[in-house]
């Protein structure tokens, strides 16, 4: 396994930029792959997340397991970067590792993180438009659902605000535990007005309100 996971770090740390390339390559020896970062403080697994290296995640996850848990500079946690790029197999591999610790407090803790925004993973899903991702997470922790961000923003006022008809109507699937509030003092029924040109979402104003009542 350690000569697998040194082949994994090396294909990894190949796609940093050059200062950070040499960094972490000093003479002939590499630097042990908890102590890689790069720019904005990102471990190797958010750098595999990011380029997708799902073979990668796996391995260093093995190794290396509580890597999934840090943050980076922006408060970033390796699945708040699948998430926000979209990048499912890696979002599932994370989900499952944390899964397979088999500890309730751990594994909740990965889905429920914060970034320095306040965002969940599921925040950055929606934000993007990712309805697969967004799905992944809803399953695993319905609750992720009721999270604001330091903005007051709700995954359910994100998608709608948005424009992303099906993402709200799966966060709305989890009503009561799903929070309507938004920024500045608005809730999801300012959002659907504003998008109130689309027959869409005057429907699903519709549906946010014979939730409420």
């Amino acid at each position: 396994m350690a000569e697998i996971a040194t082949t994994v770090v090396i294909s990894i740390v190949s796609k940093l930029g050059s200062s950070d390339h040499k960094k972490h390559f000093p003479g002939d020896k590499l630097t042990a792959p908890s102590q890689i970062t790069c720019s904005q403080a990102n471990n190797i697994l958010h750098v595999a997340a990011r380029y997708k290296e799902i073979n990668d995640v796996e391995i260093i996850l093995k190794s290396h397991p509580f890597l999934a848990y840090e943050a980076n500079a922006k408060g970033d946690t390796p699945l708040h970067i699948a998430a926000r790029l979209g990048k499912l197999d890696a979002a599932t591999c994370l989900v499952e590792h944390a899964k397979g610790l088999e500890v309730e407090a751990e594994y909740r803790k990965l889905l429920r993180m914060v970034n320095n925004k306040g965002n969940t993973a599921l925040h950055e899903a929606v934000l993007n438009g990712y309805r697969d991702i967004a799905e992944l997470l809803i399953k695993e922790d319905q609750t992720l659902t009721s999270f604001e961000n330091e903005a007051g923003e709700s995954p359910l006022f994100l998608a709608v605000d948005g424009g992303f008809k099906k993402i709200a109507l799966r966060v709305l699937d989890t009503f009561p535990n799903c929070s309507i509030s938004g920024r500045n003092g608005m809730t999801v029924m300012h959002a659907a007005v504003i998008r109130a040109q689309s027959r869409e979402f005057l429907i699903l104003n519709s549906n946010v309100r014979a939730s409420s009542t």
